[in-house]
């Protein structure tokens, strides 16, 4: 079972210098630990994952938190950061991906222009680079949860319905086991040096999915 996030929350000093560009970027590359030809058992293949993320956590916060700061729009200023630590199986390579969310009014929509969640862009940049297996998403925001679907109190803003039906049609590269992690920073922003009054939440997939009764469900994730 996965222990609850009590990871230290990164501060504006140790930000990623190098600013993101719009909606997908690529901003840490981690070799993978050296193994034998033997292929590693999937066992042992998670728990290097749980290791590379812990690793990583401060980092993928401060990108889904400039992601936020630099590349979300919405009309409503309901603003989203995530980023992913994905993993390319043939190269044995991780690496981050992030993006900000986008939302335009309904009059300022374009023909076949879509909401897009911060979630789907950071983890089809993923795809889109050939990163077929998905570790951990981060998403940062200031707002809470106000999905109906789910009526408990939650402290931080969850994925969307769509965002939902999204991952379980990413069967293989978003799996039972990879990690979700919401952060709130409303009453502290990550871009401040002495940020404190952050909440985060952290959660598998399985059991985050599993908290929704959705009439019309798609295929659980294994």
């Amino acid at each position: 079972m996965l222990e609850p996030c009590l990871h230290a929350i990164l501060d504006s000093r140790s930000m990623p210098e190098k600013p993101l560009s719009l909606h997908h970027h690529e901003n840490q590359t981690a070799p993978a630990p050296e193994r034998s030809q033997k292929r590693i058992s999937a066992e042992l293949l998670l728990k290097r994952h749980r290791e590379t993320y812990a690793g990583f956590y401060q980092r993928l916060v401060a990108a889904a938190a400039e992601a936020r700061d630099s590349l979300a729009y919405s009309y409503r200023d309901f603003l989203v950061g995530c980023s992913v630590l994905a993993w390319n199986k043939e190269k044995d390579e991780y690496h981050i991906f992030s993006a900000g969310n986008y939302l335009a009014g309904k009059r300022t929509l374009r023909p076949g222009q879509r909401k897009d969640c911060a979630e789907r862009l950071a983890i089809e940049g993923a795809e889109a680079a050939g990163y077929n297996s998905i570790v951990a998403i981060v998403t940062v925001s200031s707002e809470k949860n106000t999905d109906a679907a789910n009526d408990e109190d939650n402290a931080t803003l969850k994925p969307c319905r769509q965002c939902r039906d999204f991952f379980r049609t990413r069967k293989g590269e978003i799996t039972g086991t990879t990690i979700l992690c919401t952060v709130n920073d409303a009453g502290d922003k990550l871009g401040n040096a002495t940020a404190q009054n952050v909440h985060a939440e952290e959660q598998t997939m399985r059991k985050f999915l599993n908290q929704y009764k959705e009439s019309d469900q798609l295929p659980a994730i294994g």
